[in-house]
């Protein structure tokens, strides 16, 4: 099950994006990552674009229903701008327990 995942978040072609670590618990897995800013793009157009590829991968979507953006911090690592965000991929299970 995990291996088919971490294998296409693997062969992204965006390299701009780094996934640092994720989590997985109660259906929902969380994935936390990074981006140095691009002066020339807006803050927020990378990571939207890397949703809408994660929706458009079978592997990834096939098992999570919704695909959502729930933060993000600007920050400063080695005299660089970066964006730290969350990104919550939630399963069918998740959304029936929260609609009940």
């Amino acid at each position: 099950f995990w291996a088919k995942k971490l294998v296409a978040l693997a062969e992204r072609e965006d390299d701009k994006i780094a996934i640092t670590h994720f989590s997985f618990k109660r259906e929902k897995l969380s994935l936390y990552g990074i981006t140095q800013v691009d002066k020339k793009e807006k803050e927020h157009d990378l990571i939207n674009a890397f949703i809408e590829d994660l929706k458009q991968k079978k592997q990834i979507s096939e098992d999570f229903d919704d695909i959502l953006f729930v933060k993000s911090r600007r920050d400063r690592e080695k005299e660089v701008d970066i964006i730290r965000f969350q990104i919550d991929l939630i399963s069918e299970e998740t959304g029936k327990k929260r609609r009940r």
